[in-house]
């Protein structure tokens, strides 16, 4: 076939094929690269229709793999020229087929990380810049696209920088009207599952986008924008981590308050499901707030306790004949089947009109009490130790990263960013269990925690028998520290260097004093990078802000800066 065929030439071909496909199965290398370049032109792309054009870049993709690559930044710039058109909203779900085919196909298995990295990007970065888009086809196919992308198999090698201009445009996007789509929502729920980490900075700013799209949606009927608002902020409730979140816990109640009387069934099934889980996270903030020692049923006035941003109790209506949610702080599950067992397992012993009750065993006593801390034995789901996940993910516990401006080209080791949200969520556990009164006795090990498909982090249930009350609270709180940092050292890097940012923060949680826990399961050591140019940035503007408002306040700021000999010139590096 020559190569040297013209626009017109291949349109003839093209039309004298039965089979489309079958024409582009029959390309190679020497003239597929002239074929795309031809058909990604405005002018030879009006001579198909566009489901035929998608149908070629798919087949293109699947047949050619690798040799598409230098032609992906044409094909995505095509597939967004086809969404921004007048039927562009139709072809969404062709535009992502595509996307998917070749985020699967012309990706080379054998090629390099750097490389897997380098088509990822071309083929995301133009989407991503369309999900503010004014044109609506053009934003919402563009977040179908990208969620496409996220699902797939080689989303791993996705940059950290990427995964977080998407989070920022996406929670920018859904604070537009006419950003406010089915497929918006969807791309948040895509990331919450996959990028927890990098989205947790956007998660306020995303429930308080969800709120308001679900009131508005309820007030124009509009069912399909209910669950998917719904289902949104329940995939941040579950994978996000419960601080982020806390403060948003009594909207989110009051909001699905309004919808206990809806008629459609797909909107009370997921009302039902946010409750469940709004069950978990408040009794979770409760611990924090040392109220777990108190005894909360449900009032014969049928009012439900929430949490409100500080973690106090106060009463609220309940979810009428449709959902009920179990006020005790102490049984909640991954599932209100599990939830309802539990209830019933502990409260067996007193059913029937003679009731007979016997004393319970210390660890049934601490699996009442205390239920949220520990695995379930009812939860079907998969938990692995945290010793088995570190020598599962051996050689994924750091990784290395270049040193900027380093005359050769080097390298240091960090902790990777998954592994840095496992530890915060085990301290934190950590913390809850002092905070409920209770101690592991300095005998804490890696086998003590147990770590699901989604990162969450419990007390495996073997160590109902090592816990106790503490006794005397400083001394026993700092055991528990010393056998934590031993843990990480010696059992999850076991043979093995600690990663430099991890040490300087296993430092200040073995020699610090308690008051500053709190700083601890917040420290920018267990960040990744982008959360900390985040958190740096905000603390800057706050203090730029300080300023021009409070000067005497400024002023002290940078007199206790200007104290540490390395604070002294901070701000010339600012600047």
């Amino acid at each position: 076939m020559d190569r040297n065929f013209m626009v017109g030439q291949y349109e003839k071909i093209i039309y004298t094929f039965k089979n489309l496909n079958q024409f582009v199965r029959d390309l190679d290398e020497r003239t597929l690269p002239a074929f795309v370049t031809q058909l990604c032109d405005a002018n030879m792309l009006c001579s198909f229709s566009n489901e035929d054009a998608l149908c070629i870049f798919k087949t293109a993709a699947e047949v050619h793999g690798c040799n598409v690559v230098p032609h992906s930044s044409q094909i995505v710039s095509t597939i967004i020229r086809i969404m921004c058109s007048v039927t562009g909203s139709l072809h969404s779900d062709g535009c992502s087929k595509v996307i998917s085919a070749l985020s699967r196909c012309v990706i080379d298995p054998m090629g390099t990380e750097e490389e897997k990295r380098v088509t990822i990007s071309s083929l995301c970065r133009p989407l991503s810049d369309c999900l503010m888009s004014t044109n609506e086809s053009a934003s919402s196919g563009s977040a179908v696209c990208v969620t496409a992308l996220i699902q797939s198999n080689n989303w791993q090698f996705a940059s950290d920088e990427l995964v977080n201009d998407i989070c920022l445009k996406v929670s920018r996007a859904l604070e537009e009207v006419h950003c406010q789509t089915i497929s918006h929502l969807g791309l948040v729920v895509a990331l919450s599952k996959l990028n927890q980490l990098t989205l947790e900075p956007y998660g306020r700013s995303l429930i308080r986008s969800g709120l308001r799209i679900l009131d508005e949606s309820t007030k124009a009927g509009n069912s399909q924008m209910i669950i998917s608002s719904i289902e949104m902020i329940h995939s941040i409730m579950k994978n996000l981590g419960v601080r982020i979140i806390s403060c948003e816990i009594n909207k989110i109640i009051h909001g699905m308050e309004l919808l206990q009387d809806h008629s459609m069934t797909e909107i009370i099934t997921s009302v039902c499901q946010v409750a469940s889980t709004t069950t978990n996270l408040c009794n979770q903030i409760l611990s924090w707030s040392n109220l777990e020692k108190q005894q909360i049923s449900t009032p014969e006035d049928g009012k439900l306790p929430q949490a409100n941003s500080v973690g106090r109790v106060k009463s609220a209506r309940k979810y009428s004949d449709v959902i009920t949610i179990i006020a005790e702080p102490l049984s909640p599950c991954s599932n209100p089947e599990g939830t309802n067992k539990c209830s019933q397992l502990y409260n067996s012993m007193s059913d029937g009109p003679n009731p007979i009750r016997r004393r319970l065993t210390y660890s049934e006593d601490l699996s009442k009490k205390h239920h949220d801390l520990f695995v379930c034995t009812l939860d079907g789901s998969a938990w692995t130790r945290f010793s088995e996940y570190a020598k599962e993910n051996r050689d994924n516990l750091t990784v290395k990263i270049s040193i900027p401006r380093s005359k050769v080209n080097k390298t240091s080791e960090t902790t990777s960013n998954e592994l840095k949200l496992i530890i915060r969520r085990a301290f934190q556990l950590l913390k809850r269990v002092h905070k409920a009164g209770l101690t592991f006795g300095g005998q804490l090990s890696s086998r003590s925690f147990a770590i699901n498909s989604y990162n969450t982090v419990k007390l495996d249930k073997t160590t109902k028998e090592i816990i106790k009350k503490i006794e005397d609270k400083d001394v026993e709180e700092n055991e528990d520290h010393h056998s934590f940092v031993h843990m990480i050292k010696r059992e999850i890097f076991y043979m093995r260097t600690t990663p430099t940012d991890l040490l300087s923060w296993l430092f200040l949680v073995d020699g610090c004093d308690r008051s500053c826990d709190e700083l601890m399961q917040h420290h920018i050591s267990l960040m990744d990078e982008h959360q900390n140019v985040s958190t740096f940035m905000s603390m800057f503007d706050t203090l730029r802000e300080m300023e021009k408002k409070d000067i005497g306040a400024y002023q002290n700021v940078i007199d206790e800066l200007s104290k540490n000999e390395n604070h002294s010139n901070w701000q010339q590096h600012v600047n």
